[in-house]
Parts: structure tokens; C-alpha cells; sequence
């Protein structure tokens, strides 16, 4: 293993906000980690502007959030690949 986990994440989460940047994406957290065959799968969740609660909010109203798995090559040390995961 040559990449640490630190730098995994946070490779991801640059990668992520680079990638969706026109899209307004916020609140970008780490949901998972995970190492598999070579390579480590962060899981990251945000939030996009269109999915916004409209109307009449409350205090314990949920914004919905979206979750991506970004899939970085320890050899190569650089994203992979990109896939969704649907919320629990």
C-alpha cells in the first residue's frame, strides 16, 4: 500500500469538487472507506443545490444527499473510477 488513507480521502474529495464544481455540489463528507484489490473506494455524501427542500421549512426537515464512490488506483495514485451509491 502506498497511499495512506488521509491522502486517499483527500484526494477524493479535491477530485469530487473539481469534477462536479459547475454543479454547485456542498457540504461534501466522508461516508466510507474501504480497501479492495489494489485500490481504496471512498465514500463521499453532498448535497446539490436542486435538491433542496422547497417551500416551508422546519428545524428537523432533512436535506436530501447524494453518495458518490470514487475509486482511486494505489499504484497510480489518481482516481479510477466513479459510481453511485444509493443512500441506506
Amino acid at each position: 500500500m502506498n497511499l495512506d488513507t488521509q491522502t486517499a480521502v483527500k484526494l477524493a474529495k479535491a477530485w469530487l469538487a473539481s469534477q462536479l464544481s459547475e454543479e454547485g455540489i456542498s457540504n461534501i463528507g466522508l461516508e466510507e472507506v474501504r480497501w479492495t484489490d489494489a485500490a481504496w473506494e471512498i465514500t463521499l455524501g453532498f448535497s446539490r443545490p436542486w435538491d433542496e427542500p422547497q417551500g416551508f421549512i422546519t428545524p428537523f426537515s432533512k436535506q436530501p444527499r447524494t453518495y458518490k464512490v470514487i475509486r482511486i488506483s494505489d499504484a497510480e495514485q489518481s482516481v479510477v473510477e466513479m459510481r453511485n451509491r444509493e443512500a441506506a
